[in-house]
This record gives C-alpha cells, structure tokens and sequence, in this order.
C-alpha cells in the first residue's frame, strides 16, 4: 500500500477502482488467483464505508458497525480470523420514555408489516410510499392522539433508521425483498477495520488516486487516475451509487441505457451515526432507549456501554434530520442530544466528547448505502452489477440479495473477480 501512484502507462490484468470492501474483496480474489491487480483508491486509507476512528480511547466505527446474521455470512468468519468480538444485539431490550417518566411500551407492529404485504399483493405491479401505507393503515386502525403519535415513531425508527431514508421516499412494492443470513445481528467490538486491513494484506494499492476516466480501447481498458494513464485487462468500478450518480468518472464508451436507468431508479440513503461518550452511565441496562419526542431527532439512542467497556451512546438518524446533523458543530449536537437525554433522565450529565459521521458531505461516499425509491426496483441492482464489455461493476448497490450490506458489498466482488478468471480460463 503507498500513498505514491504506479509509473505512468504501468500494464496490469486488471485495476480495481476503490479499496472498500468490494474492492478489496475483489483485488484479494484476483490476486490469489496468479492476477497482477492494482487498486486505485481516491482516499488516503482503505475501507470506503467501513471506518473505524480511532483518535479517542476507544474505537468507533462511523461506518459498518454490525454483521448482520453471522451463520453463513462469508463476512463473520473473515472478521473472527482478524480477531474481532462479537457482541450478539438483542433489539427488543428497549425502554421507553415520554414526558420524564418511563412508560410500557405495548405498542405492536408487527400488524402494520403484515398489512405491508397485503398491501404489496393489493397494488400487483403498482407501487406507493411506506408512508402512504403508513396513512392507510392508521386510518382503518382508527388511531388517535399519544397512541398514534408513538406508533408513528416506532415505525419511522424501525423502518428509516435500517434504510437511511424517510417514509416518504421509501418503495412499498420493495420494502423487505432482499435476502438474510441467520443468526441475529452481531456487533463489532474493537473496530470493523479489522476486515479491511484482512483484505487488505499483500495487495498493490495506490491511495490518494482518484479515476476519472475509463475507457476501452480493444483488448484493454485504459484507466486514467491524477493525469496518468495506466492499462489493465479488465477493470472493476466498485464506487459508490452515489458518486457513479455524479458522473465525476467518464465511461468510454458510454454507459449503457439499461445501467443509466438502473442509476436513475435507486436512491442514496444517509445514515448519520452520533457517538457520545460519558463520563459515567446515567441511564437504564438496556440496549436501546426510546424517548417520544417531537421532531424526527434524538428518538433513539442505543447503549453500547457493554461492547466498549465505557458509557458511550450512540444516536441514529436518517433522510433530513441526518443531512442537518451533518452541517452542524459538535456542540450543537452536543446541546441538543443532552437536553433529549435530561428529558428522560434528570441526572443526565453533558456528553464530554462527540463523534459524528458526514458520510453525505463526502464526495467519495455521497451518502451510506443505497434503497429502492418509490417508482426504483431491486432488479435495478442487478442491471448495476452487469459488466459492460472489459468494464465490471460491484458494491452494495450492485446485490440484489443483499443490498446496504458489507457482506453484500463483498460478494459482489469476488463476483467480479470470478468473472474475470472464468473470462481468462476459456481464452
């Protein structure tokens, strides 16, 4: 790995574009299969997505945080080689809270995702908003005052905080239609890094190289990354949705129809992760706090006291509060999520330290992890993950079964690279 670029007009079997997971996944297989790989990476570190901050005592991860069922998951035993902990996330160990008192939480809504897929069956081909049955469903229910406005909440946190969109934009006909892995949700303790820096091992990477430009010219793709030029094989773009919606990289030949509507029919969702570290732990041993609250922020704030040895809270918002929250100071945020907190919990002490994600502002990110948009398709993703002549593609956008996923992101690049050594195999 070195900070300084390959010599100009360099010939390799292929380039990987981007050294997240995808693409370290990519450029590992490659290489283990006899394949001279370079990999361009815009970033002055590895990762993409999964970034671990490490500046304080203790290691946040502003991106990945979880593996989300870990039997069977290719991404579980990978982590466990790198030495990771897992800590097994029991989400119904809730408490809620409204008004400074704390209250019972019956609230079921296990009724309105049934009513989802009733709903689904109902529009055949048509599709509406989750938030347009969300109305719907509360209307036939004959909801009303503090009940209604805590169901809203439950769902909204539920739903927007898994998706990193609102209600609002969010495909009914596409809600829930991806694959999952068994076994839970498992926390990553001592930082999701250790994955990247597994992959990572023994592999030819340039950082600080953004591409701007691909283009295939006969038997070769040309790459140009900072003014140089280099020439590979094959070529595998693993940017994310939301930077290749930019156009900052020029395809020569154009992209596709099919993969230009693909681009159009799926969204960036932002999930905004807030760390507040504590100087002792004033709230309930439970893994997630619930305050009804007006307004879409500081509704939920998850402890991970457990996992960090430390009282630290995490808060997490999505759509338009998480773009705010991105544009403002850490002692706003400080302020505010504090004075969420005492509404709660009177003996509330102010966070002594705030961390907090801008993974929208990035221009190398332009947001978490894609969905599909009221009027998008899964399908889409496949059309993604299609090769255009020399010229492959992988990311979470790109996996149909497993969209928003590091494992999904992963996959699709040994998908990728596999490709490749099938292609090499038949010459």
């Amino acid at each position: 790995m070195t900070a300084n670029p390959p010599p100009d007009g360099a010939r390799y079997d292929a380039i990987v574009v981007g050294a997240g997971v995808a693409g370290l996944a990519a450029a590992r297989r490659l290489t283990e299969g006899g394949r001279r790989v370079l990999t361009l990476e815009a970033r002055d570190r590895i990762g993409g997505r999964v970034f671990t901050d490490r500046s304080g005592a203790t290691p946040l991860d502003l991106g990945a945080s979880w593996v989300h069922g870990p039997r069977k998951n290719p991404i579980a035993p990978l982590l466990l080689e790198a030495g990771a902990v897992f800590h097994e996330t029991d989400w119904d160990d809730c408490v809620l809270y409204h008004a400074g008192r704390k209250i019972d939480d019956e609230t079921d809504v296990d009724d309105f995702f049934d009513y989802v897929e009733k709903r689904k069956r109902k529009l055949g081909e048509g599709d509406e908003s989750l938030a347009d049955a969300l109305e719907r469903y509360i209307g036939k229910e004959e909801m009303s005052g503090f009940d209604e406005r805590l169901f809203r909440q439950i769902v909204a946190v539920d739903v927007e905080t898994e998706y990193g969109a609102p209600l609002e934009k969010l495909s009914l006909q596409y809600y829930y239609e991806g694959k999952d892995f068994p076994g839970g949700d498992m926390f990553v303790a001592g930082g999701y890094d250790a994955l990247t820096r597994l992959l990572a091992r023994g592999l030819d990477i340039s950082l600080r190289s953004p591409v701007d430009a691909l283009r295939e010219e006969g038997e070769a793709v040309v790459v140009s990354s900072g003014g140089r030029v280099y020439f590979a094989d094959f070529a595998i773009v693993t940017v994310p949705l939301g930077v290749l919606r930019e156009n900052t990289i020029a395809f020569s030949p154009p992209l596709s129809k099919r993969k230009r509507e693909a681009l159009a029919g799926l969204a960036m969702g932002n999930l905004h992760k807030t760390f507040l570290e504590f100087a002792d732990m004033f709230w309930d041993e439970a893994k997630a706090i619930d305050i009804v609250i007006d307004g879409p922020k500081w509704r939920e704030f998850i402890s991970l006291s457990k996992e960090a040895g430390r009282p630290i809270l995490l808060a997490l918002h999505s759509g338009a509060a998480a773009s705010e929250l991105e544009g403002v100071s850490s002692e706003r945020i400080a302020k505010e999520a504090f004075a969420a907190l005492r509404s709660a919990y009177p003996k509330a002490t102010p966070p002594l330290r705030v961390t907090a994600t801008s993974w929208e502002h990035d221009p190398y990110a332009r947001g978490g992890y894609s969905y599909v948009p009221v009027g998008g398709a899964l399908e889409y993703c496949d059309a993604l993950g299609e090769p255009e002549g020399r010229i492959l593609f992988a990311g979470e956008h790109t996996s149909s079964d497993y969209q928003a996923t590091v494992h999904g992101a992963y996959l699709s690049g040994m998908r990728a690279a596999q490709h490749i050594l099938n292609r090499g195999a038949q010459a």
